[in-house]
């Protein structure tokens, strides 16, 4: 690759050295899955449904299925869902 790209041929450890750097400069050590962010929004949505009513579940649910992901969005034969 060095001679395609005309770069300077690098040693084992300095790979290695770049592999440990661009580890710690973009996603840590590893192991840690989705991340605490995901855990922590989970919590808290987990949280906020259990404090709604029946009637603002179902209207959470259906505005979900109207605005979501398109793999979530339910076909017009499905319920009396508007199209996106």
């Amino acid at each position: 690759m060095p001679v395609l790209f005309h770069w300077p041929v690098i040693t084992f450890w300095q790979t290695i050295g770049l592999l440990i750097l661009s580890r710690l400069l973009l996603g840590g050590m590893g192991g840690h899955g989705r991340g605490h962010g995901y855990h922590h929004c989970r919590a808290n949505m987990h949280e906020k449904w259990g404090t709604m009513t029946p009637e603002e579940r179902e209207q959470f649910h259906n505005n979900l299925h109207q605005h979501g992901p398109s793999w979530m969005r339910r076909s017009p034969e499905e319920g009396n869902v508007k199209e996106a």
